[in-house]
This record gives C-alpha cells, structure tokens and sequence, in this order.
C-alpha cells in the first residue's frame, strides 16, 4: 500500500514534466557539443583532430549514444502522458526507471568518450612541455556529464534499495580505462594494444569528487523515503481516526447533521426538541424465564414495531442498546 502511494504521488507527480525537462536539456548541451566536432576543436594546436582517419568512429558514437538516450526518453514520455499504467505496477516502473537510469549513464559517458580526444602522447607532451596553454574545450564539456547524471539520477525520487545500483555503476563507468590498465598490469601480455592509451576523462580527484556525489544524492533518497514512510503512517493514522469519528457521528446524529459538519455548515438549530429515552422494565426477569430463541423473537417484535412508530412520526432514534 506504501509503495502505491509512494509510486503515484512522489515519482508519477509531474513525471511528464520531468521527462519533458530532461529531453531539452539532453537535446540543447548535446547540440552545444556536437558544434566541437563542427568547429574541429581542439584542433591542430593540440595536435590531435576529429576527422583523423583513425577517429572516424568518434562522430558517429557520440550521435548515436546521444539518440538512443533520447529516443527512451520519448518513449517514457509518451507512455506517462498517455496512460496509466506506471500507476497501477509501481514496482515494474521502478525497476524501468533504474534501467532506464543506468542505461543513460552509460551511454552518456561513452558519448563523452567520443567527445574526450586530447589524452593523446601528444597533447601529453605539449602539456608537460608548456602549461600556459587554456584548457582544451573537450575537457571542459566533459563535466556536463556530471550534470547529466544529477539529471537522470535525482530528479525521479527512486527508493532507496533501487538507487543503490548507481554506486557500483558510477563508479564502474567512471573507473573503466583504470580497471583496464590494472587487469593489464597484472595480467600482461605481448605486444600493444590501441586500448592501451585509453584513459579517465578524470583525474583520480575527481573521480572521488563524483563518487562522493553519488553517495550523498543515495543518502538523500533514504532520508526522503523514511520521510516518506513517516509521513504514509501519519495519514493512515489520521485517516483511521477520522473514519472512526465518522462512524461514531453516524450513529449519534442525523445523517443531516452529520454531513453539515463534515461541511462546515452549522447545522440548524431548533428552539423545541423532545428526547425520549425508552426502558423495558424487568426484561432480565422475562428473559431468564425464555428460550434463546423467544427472547430474540421478543425483543425483535418489539423494537420492530417501535421503528415502525418512529418512521411513521418521523423520529430520529439514535441508538439502540
């Protein structure tokens, strides 16, 4: 029951309009982008160039992971907006949210792969050789994809079990070209391998800066679904009590004036009114002199005809004991 309410009123609240934002921004940085590989920056004074021969693969991965990323997108868009099902299978949408999530992640980061070109001997070099050189403009875009994964990793609210995945993924992603060289390490073989100057678009420190971000954004959503949790039991809480208070009022007044209370209408008032309270006198002498069963045909007969009276002269009665 917590996970529906969970599921409808903080991740499926305006998730049309959060999957909206996320395809524009997707789709505005990666048009600033892909004017780097218009422009040919870094160009020759890095020493390094998109449309080197053996780059060619470089264009096409960063348009592709960058379509296949929006293209999700679109698709749970239009599914959001034009039913209802992410309401009725909670659980089944979470799990498509983390997929989904992890999925772009991924994707996004080889695009910016693609788009990391100056971590070649060269460049290296010409680095170590003079540090008066600006930063190249790949390495700057390359930190929109911390913006992107704040993106497709905080603004849906997922649980706290299902946002654990992005530890182990985020730093898999960012740790692959170390990963590599370690397992080269320890495991070497003849000869080189164009893998082999393969490297992090960060540093060792920011890899840390962006785990330590990661953590704290789970940290978040634990505090936000025991928030959450706290919050489902105060209105059960407060629903049962209400729901108790209603029948208790159904039974002691008027459906009327029931109903203008629960209303804020103050009911009528009457200047003249007449309560009766009725009694049958020695029923527990008459009633140990009886069978079960004749003492519920009594009292039935009686209290029978006493609600015919009541309909008849249009009496309220408000309890029967």
């Amino acid at each position: 029951a917590w996970l529906k309410w969970y599921n409808k009123h903080t991740i499926c609240h305006k998730i049309v309009r959060r999957l909206g934002t996320q395809a524009i921004v997707l789709v505005v940085v990666s048009m600033l982008e892909y004017g780097v590989f218009l422009m040919q920056e870094p160009f020759h004074l890095w020493g390094v160039d998109y449309k080197n021969p053996d780059e060619y693969w470089r264009e096409p991965q960063f348009v592709y992971c960058r379509g296949f990323v929006l293209l999700g997108l679109l698709v749970l868009w239009f599914l959001a907006d034009s039913s209802d099902w992410m309401m009725r299978y909670p659980t089944t949408f979470q799990i498509i949210l983390m997929f989904k999530s992890c999925l772009n992640i991924m994707l996004l980061y080889f695009s910016y792969e693609a788009l990391f070109i100056t971590n070649t001997t060269s460049f290296e070099v010409r680095m170590n050789f003079s540090k008066r050189f600006p930063v190249p403009m790949d390495q700057i875009l390359t930190l929109n994809f911390v913006l992107f994964v704040f993106l497709f990793v905080r603004p849906h609210a997922l649980l706290f079990s299902t946002s654990l995945i992005f530890l182990p993924l985020t730093w898999g992603v960012i740790c692959i070209p170390d990963i590599y060289h370690i397992i080269r390490v320890i495991f070497p073989y003849g000869g080189e391998d164009s893998w082999d100057t393969w490297h992090s678009m960060y540093s060792a420190r920011s890899d840390l800066f962006f785990m330590i971000m990661v953590l704290l954004i789970v940290l978040v959503a634990y505090e936000e679904e025991q928030t959450n949790r706290s919050r489902y039991k105060s209105m059960c809480a407060v629903e049962a009590t209400t729901e108790k208070t209603s029948c208790i009022l159904n039974m002691l007044m008027p459906p009327l004036v029931v109903q203008q209370l629960q209303t804020g209408i103050v009911p009528h008032r009457y200047r003249h009114a007449t309560i009766a309270q009725s009694d049958l006198c020695g029923f527990t002498k008459i009633a140990s002199a009886l069978r079960p069963d004749e003492v519920l045909d009594f009292i039935n007969e009686i209290f029978g005809a006493f609600d015919e009276l009541a309909g008849e002269y249009q009496v309220y009665k408000v309890e029967t004991v």
